[in-house]
């Protein structure tokens, strides 16, 4: 009788172990989301996904003392201090938190630093070239900059675009949101100086560190061309040129006009392009990174091509609202459309056609062309060249 006792008592202490398991795995599942399920999110290991690339793309990834040149594709994941050049080419990016980066033509960036999938710091550095950037509303302990060599832009759910010509003032632009603007001392602080120019030096550094502009919607920053040129010295100083103590002090006294903002105008071509840096589904991005640590190369291929085609839809969407509201504008004459889009532009086909319009966008090789016939899809490959006023930009090599 005891012996039968003991046995059940067991039964039973198995049973109430089984139904705390089972308890836990419903849970666990309930709360977290499927691409969670397996490990799809990576803290140990973040990356950022290209969704979408264009023409003359170039990575430059190095690793344990070894420098190798990658050809981006959809649904390769891309890491913290990749190098990414751009030719005529360009690459959109999507992180994990849904975070999207277009780096246009003929730009030259590092990302720094990529923040996790829940929290972290990312970080892009731009040497020159144009940036679009699109993030969500970030959590508190998220954080997301971009340096170039004379400013940092610090962001919290906004739409902006970084355009810097090399080694020239940089110019930021705030769609949608804000961005507060602050100046790069990294350099600035490393320089050993004399001591009859340290004042003057720790005079400039505290005033760079108490000046701050919050860029609004509409609105772009403007740096004094002074500081520019003392920061170029400084990050580019040769046979140990550096600015004069004169041009510091005079910067200093005339600190209200250090960094500055003014408005500008959405064009409808800008506008264009924002609306076509489109995300794909962030389960799709938390699995391809998820993936690089596991090396499933038949998996890998199954999410670049989910990625391609979801992407593609999005893409269509936008283009889509795009053209619709083109068309209800009912531009019926060139100077209409002139008017609107502020330039006029012959387009030379191959077959001997020429179209009159405005080029709205380009996404990847496919030009939106409104004329007075409303809103046509044209292909690189079947243009010659486009005439503007005064110039032609050539888009085929003539046989």
């Amino acid at each position: 009788m005891q012996k039968f006792k003991s046995k059940r008592n067991n039964s039973q202490k198995h049973g109430f172990i089984f139904v705390l398991t089972t308890l836990s795995i419903l849970i666990f599942f309930v709360h977290c989301k499927p691409s969670e399920w397996f490990g799809a999110r990576s803290e140990s290991n973040p990356g950022i996904v290209v969704i979408f690339t264009n023409g003359e793309v170039e990575i430059i990834r190095t690793h344990a003392e070894k420098t190798e040149s990658i050809s981006p594709k959809q649904g390769m994941v891309l890491f913290a201090n990749d190098q990414i050049k751009t030719g005529s080419g360009s690459i959109d990016l999507q992180s994990p938190q849904g975070n999207l980066l277009r780096i246009k033509a003929y730009t030259n960036l590092k990302l720094e630093s990529l923040g996790a999938a829940n929290s972290g710091q990312t970080t892009v550095n731009i040497s020159w070239g144009e940036l679009l950037v699109k993030t969500k509303k970030l959590k508190s302990n998220d954080d997301f900059q971009v340096k170039t060599p004379t400013a940092v832009a610090g962001v919290r759910g906004t739409t902006f675009s970084v355009e810097l010509e090399k080694d020239k003032i940089p110019k930021i632009k705030v769609f949608e949101g804000s961005v507060a603007i602050s100046f790069r001392m990294d350099e600035l602080k490393e320089i050993q100086k004399d001591p009859l120019e340290k004042e003057s030096y720790e005079k400039l550094i505290s005033l760079l560190e108490s000046k701050e502009v919050i860029l609004g919607a509409t609105e772009e920053s403007q740096i004094n061309p002074t500081f520019h040129e003392i920061f170029h010295l400084i990050n580019y100083k040769k046979d140990g040129e550096l600015p004069s103590i004169e041009k510091i002090d005079k910067l200093v006294t005339d600190s209200d006009n250090l960094l500055q903002k003014s408005n500008f105008e959405i064009t409808p071509q800008k506008q264009a392009e924002v609306e076509t840096l489109v995300p794909t589904r962030e389960e799709l991005i938390t699995e391809s990174i998820a993936n690089q640590e596991i090396k499933d190369e038949s998996k890998s291929e199954e999410i670049e091509n989910k990625i391609a085609a979801n992407h593609k839809e999005e893409m269509e969407n936008a283009i889509g609202n795009i053209e619709t509201r083109a068309n209800e504008k009912k531009l019926e004459s060139e100077k209409d459309i002139q008017n609107y889009y502020s330039i006029l532009e012959i387009v030379n086909m191959s077959n001997g056609e020429k179209l009159s319009g405005a080029i709205i966008t380009q996404i990847g090789d496919t030009i939106i062309l409104h004329s007075t016939k409303g809103t046509t899809r044209l292909e690189l490959s079947d243009i010659e060249f486009v005439e503007y006023k005064s110039f032609k930009l050539q888009t085929k090599t003539k046989k």
